[in-house]
């Protein structure tokens, strides 16, 4: 894997927890 990959996999989980923190919220 490529720190590419690794990095856009962290992104992606990231913005995945984000929007469920938000969706809870609201």
């Amino acid at each position: 894997m490529t720190w590419g990959v690794i990095y856009g996999w962290c992104a992606l989980w990231l913005n995945l927890a984000v929007f469920s923190c938000d969706a809870e919220e609201n």
